[in-house]
């Protein structure tokens, strides 16, 4: 049987059978403290989540149908996109790293990384949005801890040899995260190109209607 379509896959959960009349989508629980049947159970996650700020249902759902959707093995939610450009970051570079990405950054992540990154010990340096593959290679340093990556670039759209970069960083003991909000999982999929981390503003294509801020890792 032929592997479903991307397009298949997102909705299967919506058309599924055998659980009788239920809704299409998960209903929203609006909940910050969670029950459990025993004491022994409170602290056990893989019952589900131990407090609101994990998420609930309709949050565990997209979490389920990104990660599926990136090929990914987890999926973590944010804010915003902005916030989930920063999560990684945060999580990956330590004072004295490096952080190598194009001129062409989104504004609002060059920002963070300027200033609140900065003032932290960790350096950034930017490569030509309109470098090649190769010529970014030589600019990862022995300090270079993560390689951020535009395909395209955020407002000016200098395309890059993606898995060209990846395998350049992984060589070089960096990491790569991209931002992959433009293709939104559907059109491309960084991890499949040997990309560490991809991030989503599902503020864009995946919200669709300009009335909701959120992001994914």
């Amino acid at each position: 049987m032929d592997p479903l379509s991307d397009r298949t896959r997102l909705i299967a959960a919506a058309t599924r059978r055998g659980d009788g009349r239920r809704p299409v989508n998960p209903p929203i629980e609006r909940a910050s403290t969670m029950l459990s049947d025993a004491v022994g159970d409170m602290r056990d996650s893989g019952l589900g989540p131990l407090y609101g700020i994990d998420g609930t249902a309709s949050q565990d759902a997209l979490r389920r149908a990104i990660a599926d959707l990136e090929g990914a093995e987890g999926c973590w939610l944010a804010p915003s996109g902005l916030a989930a450009m920063t999560l990684p970051l945060l999580a990956l570079a330590r004072p004295g790293d490096e952080v190598l990405t194009t001129d062409a950054v989104y504004g609002p992540v060059r920002r963070f990384l300027t200033r609140y990154m900065a003032a932290r010990g960790v350096t950034v340096r930017f490569h030509p949005a309109d470098a090649s593959a190769q010529e970014v290679a030589a600019t990862i340093s022995d300090r270079t801890r993560v390689v951020l990556i535009e395909a395209p670039g955020s407002l000016t759209f200098e395309m890059i040899d993606v898995a060209a970069v990846a395998a350049a960083a992984r060589s070089r003991g960096a990491l790569t995260v991209m931002d992959n909000t433009w293709a939104a999982g559907l059109a491309f999929k960084p991890l499949a190109h040997g990309v560490d981390v991809s991030v989503q503003a599902l503020t864009k294509y995946a919200g669709g209607h300009s009335d909701l801020l959120l992001g994914s890792v």
